[in-house]
Parts: C-alpha cells; sequence; structure tokens
C-alpha cells in the first residue's frame, strides 16, 4: 500500500502562518496503481496539463460511459449486464454523477501567478537529488551479492 503526499506552500503573500502550508494525499494503493498515479503527478508538473489524458467529457456516449457500456452489453446479448446497467443508471445516477464529475474536474484552473507559473518550472538537472555515498556503497554490496548468488 502506499500514500502520494505533496506538499506546497500558499503563494499569497498575506497567507497567515496557519493558512500557509497545504498537503494533499492521495491513496495510491500499490505496484502498478502507485506507480501510474506518480507518472501522472509526475507528467503533468514537468509536461503540463497536455500530457494527461483526456476525461470522458464530451465523448460520444458510445464510448467508455456508462451508457456505452449498455449498449456494449446489448450487442453482445449479455442480458444481466444490460440489467445492471440500467439499474445503475437509473436507480444510482451514475451517468449523472460520471458528468457531475467531468465536468468539475475536466478542466484543471489556469494557473497565472506569476510566483505559481515560476515555481512549477522543472528543476535543472543539476539539482536533482543525488545519491548518497553511502546508498551507492550498499548498491555496490548488493549487486556483488547478487553476482556471487548467480
Amino acid at each position: 500500500m502506499g500514500l502520494l503526499i505533496i506538499g506546497f506552500e500558499s503563494p499569497d503573500p498575506q497567507a497567515k502562518d496557519d493558512n500557509k502550508h497545504y498537503s494533499m494525499g492521495f491513496n495510491c494503493g500499490g505496484g502498478t496503481t502507485a506507480m501510474a498515479l506518480w507518472e501522472c503527478m509526475r507528467s503533468y508538473m514537468e509536461i503540463g496539463p497536455d500530457a494527461v489524458p483526456d476525461s470522458q467529457l464530451g465523448i460520444a456516449p458510445f464510448e467508455e460511459t456508462q451508457i456505452g457500456s449498455i449498449i456494449t452489453d446489448l450487442r453482445k446479448g449479455d442480458l444481466i449486464g444490460v440489467v445492471w446497467g440500467v439499474f445503475c443508471v437509473a436507480i444510482l445516477g451514475t451517468y449523472f454523477a460520471e458528468k457531475l464529475q467531468n465536468l468539475k474536474l475536466s478542466h484543471p484552473p489556469d494557473l497565472t501567478d506569476p510566483a505559481i507559473i515560476e515555481w512549477s518550472k522543472p528543476l535543472p538537472p543539476e539539482q536533482w537529488a543525488q545519491r548518497s555515498p553511502e546508498l551507492e556503497q550498499a548498491l555496490r554490496l548488493r549487486q556483488v551479492g547478487l553476482e556471487q548468488v548467480a
């Protein structure tokens, strides 16, 4: 299991001390799910919003939506899938909830504050975190141990 926590400071110079620091945590599971979430966040930060895949907002209802899955099940003759899909849409309101979620989350805000733009620029490679000498030595010892076993 994993948790991705992102911390940042408010760019507002008038912000009080108790309202200056923020953090967000994403429960990202483990393994592939955690790596996918991190890659999405990294791409967004390094490349920009265009790196994040489009959401379902504006896509025809036959593609990757609740209504689309009902139609696909109908075409395949999967009666249980059709009934379940109609139940979810009609009773649980999943299609409506999906559209509300897309309207809320689809378009990232324009962050035009110069401090945010400056902060959002990627670090130059010389400022990237470097491995400590202790870690390098531990990695070399581990590699030697693996080579001896093989």
